[in-house]
């Protein structure tokens, strides 16, 4: 909208038409509005119109009238280019974007000028250029620095140091160009899974000594602890401008940051249910505050990176059944993230501390590939990859720098459909890609195809072999529902080979944690295929779900240990020669509606010659072995708690 008065002015001169955008503002006399102008597509700058009207609209008085500007001096005649010079010169450094051209009201008259950003004498500046002559004739602090104690990285890897807080904008809390920092000193938050986890009230407690410092020293696991604040803004702030310099990747807005509250957790989330996505770091139960690791900050706010480039990555649901890729990649790029700027296999490695852990949350020195060590779990399943890139950032032909080019290029190509083999080839795609530029060399490139490689990932079809893996581990939820969603398949299913030399399939469970969780097990077995899945939607959670809707045979377990045996007179055509499929899934015993358990289970198999009272056992290399001689089983189970219910082949819904 353009006021009248403006128009009308514009016409009789014969100047460009300002373009008003305007928010109203109402109040017991009237309403206030702000109005922001444009010309030509060029803002102008300095403070806003502010026009008051009264009850009935009629306008009392206004503040400020828009400048008359020449159709004539809308042209510049000095290039962007030429103008990022000029600042280079004069600063020493070179602007952080390419400029941008607006009017500035200046003293006597409107000037044409591009706008720049530098970053220099520990603040960021805002310079403008003149568009005419060429001359730097402004400049203006749009932050400014201060000094925080801060562990950097950790309180077990360093001693407290005094570090450079840049770019705040706020001269007494921690707020800033990238993040403001939090203290929640009111929640609503249930620890179990799906809980409900509420900041109801905030506040910044850190706050600038007069000389605009904030140097508090740590109070670890009270949750009064101001360093805190400080701790997670320097580390946020860190990995923010690396991405935003290295990439010109950005969040859309200034990331709110919660510390000190009581959960044994960090997460990227909506905490204050705002509806806008935060960082948060708890207190774990044992007094270990997650913010003062910056591990866990950068994994953290990796999360907030993927988000930008990818999209939403947690589950879908296929054929095989759920399928938590997408959340395992989101998370062990989440890992990458971290390792890319603390260069060390461990994540965490001050919550080592805590009973919780061992050497660090996480540990990617053990090399894991695909598909052996998918969990269907993202945490652990997301192991697989950031094993892999701890590997390709230790390899001296890659590193940390040429891992963050490699990272950013191939999540920038995923979404929620992101498979293994997809993940996998990205990362070549994008080594190909900087290779053809003669931008790495064929020793980089040939590195970062063997580690691929090596990971299993391009051919990961989420079924394990347990011919060849000794055994499958697995975590299964429970949402405590009925009917069609009493059971929750897992992510990842297993086959097993008969061989011609043998006539039975010994399947072990072990460490099944359900049986004391209202939880049961069920093994769906499907002879030379794999089990078949519909998807679907959970009803009024809008959660992905999967039936099993064509298997062969269906055991369920309720005991932590069990042994089951296949063989032709349970399962019809199981003989010498058949590859025995499984797929595993949840059964709710007790739990009531989105009492939402987590359970793991250990399974493993081994192909079983019996002749007469001997058991000759076919080992995982192939090669035979003779045992001990065994007395044959007068039952193929031999369990308490175990229930095996043989099906013809389906060819229908489980439960229709």
């Amino acid at each position: 909208m353009t006021p009248w008065f403006i128009v009308s002015a514009v016409a009789a001169a014969g100047l460009p038409e300002w373009k008003v955008d305007q928010q109203d503002l109402h109040w017991a006399g009237g309403t206030i509005v702000h109005e922001r102008a444009s010309v030509g597509g060029i803002p102008l700058e300095g403070p806003r119109q502010v026009r008051r009207l009264d009850i009935v609209g009629r306008e009392v008085r206004t503040s400020r009238v828009f400048p008359a500007v020449p159709l004539a001096a809308l042209e510049p005649t000095v290039s962007a280019e030429v103008a990022a010079e000029e600042v280079e010169l004069g600063w020493g450094v070179e602007p952080q974007d390419r400029g941008t051209l607006v009017l500035f009201p200046d003293v006597h008259r409107t000037r044409l000028a591009w706008r720049f950003q530098v970053r220099a004498a520990g603040s960021v500046w805002s310079v403008r250029v003149d568009a005419h002559d060429g001359r730097v004739f402004h400049a203006a602090a749009e932050s400014w620095s201060a000094s925080a104690n801060v562990y950097d990285p950790d309180p077990v890897s360093a001693e407290l140091s005094r570090a450079e807080l840049q770019g705040l904008t706020d001269d007494l809390t921690l707020s800033g160009q990238f993040a403001f920092a939090t203290t929640c000193v009111d929640w609503d938050i249930d620890p179990r899974p799906f809980g409900s986890r509420t900041c109801l009230e905030w506040s910044a407690e850190s706050k600038a000594t007069p000389l605009g410092d904030h140097l508090y020293v740590p109070n670890e696991g009270e949750l009064d602890d101001p360093f805190a604040e400080g701790q997670v803004y320097y580390h946020v702030d860190k990995i923010s401008r690396w991405a935003a310099t290295e990439f010109g990747l950005r969040l859309a807005q200034p990331i709110q940051l919660f510390t000190n509250f009581p959960l044994t957790n960090a997460f990227f989330g909506d905490f204050n249910d705002d509806g806008v996505r935060d960082l948060s770091f708890g207190i774990s139960d044992d007094g270990y505050n997650l913010g003062y690791d910056s591990d866990v900050v950068y994994h953290e706010f990796g999360h907030a990176l993927v988000r930008r480039l990818a999209g939403s990555m947690w589950m879908q649901a296929d054929s095989l059944g759920l399928d938590w890729t997408p959340g395992a990649l989101n998370e062990g790029v989440a890992d990458t993230f971290a390792m890319i700027h603390n260069p060390d296999p461990v994540l965490a490695e001050s919550m080592a501390r805590s009973s919780r852990w061992e050497r660090g949350i996480r540990d990617f020195e053990p090399e894991r590939s695909c598909p052996s060590d998918l969990q269907s779990q993202v945490h652990r399943s997301g192991q697989i990859w950031g094993s892999t890139t701890w590997r390709m950032i230790d390899d001296a032909r890659i590193g940390q720098d040429l891992m963050a080019q490699l990272l950013i290029s191939a999540v920038a190509g995923w979404s929620n459909s992101t498979n293994w083999p997809d993940a996998g080839q990205s990362l070549i795609d994008a080594a190909t890609d900087l290779h053809e530029q003669a931008l790495i060399s064929q020793d980089a490139h040939t590195a970062v195809v063997e580690h691929v490689e090596d990971s299993g990932m391009l051919d990961c079809e989420r079924i394990i072999d347990l011919s060849v893996t000794p055994a499958m581990k697995s975590t299964l939820i429970n949402y405590g529902l009925s009917g069609e969603y009493e059971r929750v398949a897992g992510g990842v299913q297993f086959r097993h080979y008969l061989p011609p030399e043998a006539d039975q399939l010994r399947l072990k469970v072990s460490d099944f944690s359900g049986s004391g969780a209202g939880t049961g097990l069920a093994i769906y077995i499907r002879l030379n295929e794999p089990v078949e899945h519909d998807t679907m939607r959970v009803e009024g959670l809008g959660l992905h779900h999967a039936v099993p809707v064509r298997y062969d045979a269906v055991l369920e377990v309720d005991e932590a240990q069990a042994e089951l045996w296949l063989d032709a007179t349970t399962i019809s055509g199981l003989e010498p020669g058949t590859h025995v499929y499984g797929s595993i899934a949840s059964i709710n015993r007790s739990r009531l509606p989105m009492d939402v358990a987590y359970v793991s289970v250990t399974l493993a198999a081994a192909a079983i010659l019996t002749t007469g009272e001997q058991s000759i056992e076919a080992p995982v290399t192939g090669c035979m072995v003779v045992p001990s001689t065994k007395t044959k089983p007068n039952l193929f189970w031999v369990l308490s708690g175990l229930f095996v219910v043989v099906m013809n082949r389906r060819r229908s819904r489980l439960f229709s």
